[in-house]
């Protein structure tokens, strides 16, 4: 503790609109964290939603995504996502474009868990699943009458 419950939301232009980009890169510009401080307390909400009053440079929501983003998820305890090697390399390559916040950004890669292991590794499974262990297969799955 404290957990992490992180998710990334990005743009993929086929034509760079950013400095220090590339076609079809994937830019965040949103995310999303869940944080718990200790086991049965209620999660406090954090979010990033690029936009003028976040502070945009030039257009590019990345560098502010990243200030906020480090203050977010502080130095310690485990950072959860779901299919983590999309959360990963965005990191990476937040940290590959912006060299300032690298040490810290990559410092952030050891702390993460996957929370798709199980059932990518058939530790769970039901037929529902139907052998596929994405989000969009999982959910289902396990909470059918969630809308």
């Amino acid at each position: 503790y404290p957990l992490y419950h992180f998710d990334f939301e990005t743009i993929q232009p086929a034509v760079p609109i950013f400095d220090n980009s590339s076609p079809y890169q994937q830019i965040p510009f949103q995310y999303s964290i869940h944080r718990q401080n200790e086991v049965g307390a209620e999660p406090e909400h954090r979010e990033h939603l690029a936009n003028a009053e976040s502070g945009i440079k030039n257009g590019d929501p990345r560098e502010p995504l990243i200030v906020q983003m480090l203050e977010d998820l502080g130095h310690e305890g485990s950072i959860m996502a779901y299919n983590v090697s999309f959360e990963e390399n965005r990191i990476k390559e937040l940290a590959h474009n912006f060299p300032r916040y690298r040490s810290e950004l990559l410092a952030l890669i050891p702390r993460f868990l996957d929370l798709e292991v199980p059932f990518k590794k058939k530790h769970y499974y039901t037929k529902e699943m139907e052998g596929k262990s994405s989000i969009k297969q999982v959910l289902p799955a396990l909470i059918p009458k969630l809308s």
